[in-house]
C-alpha cells in the first residue's frame, strides 16, 4: 500500500476540508438544495464529488494553520454559504 503522507501535507488536507465546509454548507443553505425533496445522502455524494472534482484548482496557501485561524477559516466558510443562501 503506497504511503499518502508524501502527497497530503497538512495544507493541502486542511485547504481540502475547507473545500468541502464550503460546498457541502451550500447544498444546506441555498434554498433549491436545502428542499426536503433531495435526500441527505445524494447531497453528501454531490458534495464530495464536487469536492474532488474542484480540489485539482484550488491554489495551496503556504503557511500553517494553527487551531484559532483554521476554526476562523471554517466560521467564514459557513458563513459565506450561509450570505449566499
Amino acid at each position: 500500500m503506497p504511503d499518502f503522507s508524501q502527497f497530503l501535507t497538512s495544507n493541502e488536507l486542511a485547504s481540502f476540508f475547507l473545500l468541502y465546509v464550503r460546498i457541502s454548507a451550500l447544498f444546506v443553505f441555498f434554498p433549491f438544495f436545502s428542499a426536503q425533496t433531495i435526500p441527505v445522502s445524494i447531497k453528501g455524494a454531490a458534495s464530495i464529488f464536487f469536492t474532488l472534482l474542484f480540489y485539482g484548482i484550488l491554489p495551496i496557501e503556504e503557511g500553517e494553520y494553527t487551531n484559532a485561524t483554521y476554526a476562523g477559516a471554517v466560521l467564514m466558510e459557513l458563513f459565506f454559504a450561509f450570505t449566499a443562501g
